[in-house]
């Protein structure tokens, strides 16, 4: 019988790699390279690495002054990066996080109480909750106006995307509104690592196909970009996206009827 927990929730021993990684002369080796970067990764168990959170910072510090998005926020330490970079760089913009606050990995650390008190301890630990503004649900087609609703600029300056893997989502609701010369952050962006990763890689190299993101830097799973001028998500074809997630749910074997079916591959 198939598990219908996402791929990217269940456990697995650690690699030799990862033990080596996060043993003390590691970590003492990544704060004396990223300084509070780094101590943000370990201080709130940060899935990214110290150089990724770093490049966020630098991406809300020199974007313009307009409010970002960040899809996904898990336990704020891309909230805090955003937050810095307008912090630092005297901004009054907001940066609004969407983060469901329970389900999949959120499960690690408890219910959406759990995980809520978590995020904001997190924020306010680090000095980063003033520009934050949280919309605590799982984002969807009949919400996204209230979230959309939230922003007080006339444009946003960029939008990172990290949660489930339907950036075709994100890009139709925030590629509008993106300023332009604003940002896009996507991470899970690996071929095979996981379903998630698998469908967030398709869907991004078919956007880059149809002239929606330009591809800047990669960061081990996280691309950095931007939309080339005169991007229009008219260009987003619902039935090659269709196809894209039919084909990830296929290849991962996972049943049409299982919770991850149902929730994220329709």
């Amino acid at each position: 019988m198939k598990s219908e927990l996402p791929r990217t929730i269940q456990r697995r021993p650690a690699t030799l790699r990862q033990r080596l990684m996060s043993s003390p002369l590691a970590q003492g080796i990544k704060r004396a390279a990223y300084g509070r970067f780094a101590m943000l990764q370990h201080d709130t168990q940060g899935m990214l690495s110290p150089a990724v959170y770093k490049k966020i910072y630098e991406r809300s510090r020199d974007g313009p002054d307009l409010d970002t998005i960040e899809v996904g926020g898990a336990s704020g330490s891309a909230s805090i990066a955003f937050a810095w970079g307008k912090i630092d760089s005297g901004k009054t913009s907001r940066h609004i996080v969407v983060e469901k606050m329970e389900g999949g990995t959120r499960r690690r650390y408890g219910g959406f109480e759990d995980n809520l008190d978590r995020f904001n301890r997190h924020l306010a630990e680090f000095g980063a909750a003033d520009p934050v503004i949280l919309f605590p649900h799982h984002l969807s087609v009949q919400n996204s106006p209230e979230l959309v609703g939230l922003v007080r600029t006339e444009r946003i300056a960029g939008f990172m995307s990290d949660a489930d893997g339907r950036i075709d989502r994100d890009f139709r609701l925030f590629l509008p509104i993106l300023h332009e010369d604003g940002f896009i952050i996507i991470d899970d962006y690996h071929p095979t690592r996981s379903w998630k990763e698998a469908l967030t890689f398709r869907l991004l190299n078919r956007f880059i196909e149809w002239g929606l993101f330009v591809l800047e830097e990669r960061r081990s799973g996280t691309a950095f970009g931007h939309p080339p001028h005169g991007a229009d998500v008219s260009r987003i074809d619902p039935i090659s996206c269709a196809d894209i997630i039919e084909s990830v749910r296929v290849d991962f074997g996972i049943e049409r009827d299982s919770e991850i079916a149902r929730l994220y591959l329709r």
